[in-house]
């Protein structure tokens, strides 16, 4: 449960027209926009570098009756609308190949939409949620697919690693000052307040204050910058991809930077999440995967002074006293959390009660569900057996029929950490098109899918 708000925490208010402080953000938006009528594919590219700084509280609309309207939801509307228009100028860097996710994408897409019909809270409340849901994730992942390629990933690669450099800097800040102004910032310029999505969770006595920097959640921030470090030391020990001096000295250093930012968090969600998916860097037959393991070390004991606080975060994991010491939802909350969301999902077992379901609902199983921290808890309530079932052969298509097809171990490892970490706890604020943008760039590189040695990147050079 989020701690109540300190003072300091509260949301400013801003001074003039929310709709005035904006600007900035719509205008980078436009910018964007105006690229893609000139240059569609480049436009795409720094859209996805942007899509990782925008959250839920910078909307285009927000007016009390209105369904609120973000700009990333916005911006990725165009996109799609635009590929539709120029689908012929675009067909020489258009992917032929089909997408792996289609089939169970399409059958979560059809399963939500039913839940939405029979909904308790009714067709009109729940179109928009579902509109958002199908748009954000999997019409976003079906883009990446079909626009993105090896051939973009020096690009994407310098960009990303400037994004989560000034989100290190950002968060090293903020831990500084036990305090976050841009989420506050953030959190004033919707004009609705009613309708503001806070996760500022303030100073809890067990964890200490929680880093977000300028991601929507500190377990999505910390997942996000685990999901960065592997992309990294992914690229340079799986694939053999040569980065040149300045680009991986600050790249290294970005990634490293990761790991404490990871740790300020103090949420388990992102120390499970790494522990998985660092699997997929681990090779005991190469040297440069042992040199790169002491650096490492070396970098724990210095930093130890600074990160030994988060011991029991870690050990949370493992040990139920350390979990007490530092709170949260324990076992026994979490199956408190399943029965309420089986009871709850026989009041309509088939299609479910949808996704606002929570806001005519009113009773003691409700209240027993807490955060639903588990993707599995929604998928019973909001979607029932048929949306279970749908987003069960997605995540078995996710972890197993695709790293199996394209003989990729990084996209098994990071597959398998989001949908374990994802059952275990909620997983609020992590960048979905960030996740499938890693396991598509991986893909592309596979020898599977380009029917070539990846010897041939030992020459590609970043």
């Amino acid at each position: 449960l989020l701690s109540p708000l300190s003072s300091k925490n509260v949301p400013l208010q801003p001074e003039t027209n929310p709709s005035i402080q904006m600007i900035i953000f719509l205008f980078i938006g436009l910018v964007i926009l105006i690229m893609a009528l000139r240059d569609y594919k480049k436009a795409f590219l720094w859209f996805l570098l942007y899509k990782l700084f925008i959250v839920s509280n910078i909307t285009v609309v927000s007016v009390p009756g209105i369904p609120l309207l973000s700009l990333d939801l916005l911006l990725t509307m165009v996109f799609l609308f635009l590929y539709y228009l120029k689908r012929r100028s675009l067909r020489y860097f258009t992917e032929e190949q089909p997408f792996p996710y289609l089939k169970p994408f399409l059958l979560v897409t059809a399963t939500s939409l039913l839940s939405v019909i029979f909904s308790v809270a009714g067709f009109t409340s729940e179109i928009s949620a579902w509109v958002k849901d199908v748009v954000l994730n999997f019409g976003m992942a079906w883009l990446i697919w079909k626009l993105v390629d090896r051939e973009d990933l020096p690009f994407l690669f310098k960009g990303l690693t400037l994004m989560f450099f000034f989100s290190c800097l950002y968060c090293f800040y903020e831990r500084s000052i036990q305090s976050n102004p841009l989420v506050d910032y953030e959190m004033s310029l919707v004009q609705d307040q009613s309708r503001v999505i806070d996760f500022n969770y303030g100073i809890s006595e067990g964890r200490g204050y929680r880093a977000q920097s300028y991601f929507e959640h500190a377990i999505g921030a910390g997942i996000n910058w685990g999901m960065f470090f592997i992309f990294y030391f992914a690229l340079r020990m799986n694939l053999r991809v040569r980065l040149k001096g300045s680009t991986n000295v600050f790249a290294l250093l970005t990634a490293l930077m990761c790991l404490p930012c990871l740790l300020f968090t103090s949420s388990r969600g992102p120390i499970f999440f790494f522990m998985i998916g660092v699997f997929a860097i681990i090779n005991i037959k190469s040297q440069r995967f042992f040199g790169m393991l002491a650096g490492l070390v070396v970098l724990i004991v210095i930093l130890w002074p600074f990160i030994s606080q988060y011991t029991n975060n870690i050990l949370s994991i493992f040990d139920s006293k350390a979990q007490a010491k530092v709170g949260g939802s324990n076992a026994e909350m979490r199956l408190e959390q399943l029965g309420a969301a089986l009871g709850l999902m026989l009041q309509s077992p088939i299609v479910g009660l949808g996704y606002k379901f929570r806001n005519v609902i009113d009773s003691r199983l409700e209240d027993m569900l807490l955060g639903m921290e588990s993707m599995w808890f929604s998928a019973l309530t909001q979607f029932g057996i048929l949306g279970t079932i749908a987003r069960a052969w997605l995540g078995i298509v996710s972890c197993i029929v695709v790293p199996l097809k394209y003989k990729s171990k990084v996209v098994f490892f990071i597959s398998l950490a989001y949908w374990i970490t994802g059952s275990l706890t909620s997983v609020p604020g992590i960048s979905m098109h960030l996740y499938y943008l890693i396991i598509i760039l991986f893909i592309k590189c596979s020898n599977v899918f380009r029917q070539e040695e990846n010897a041939a990147l030992a020459n590609y050079e970043l």
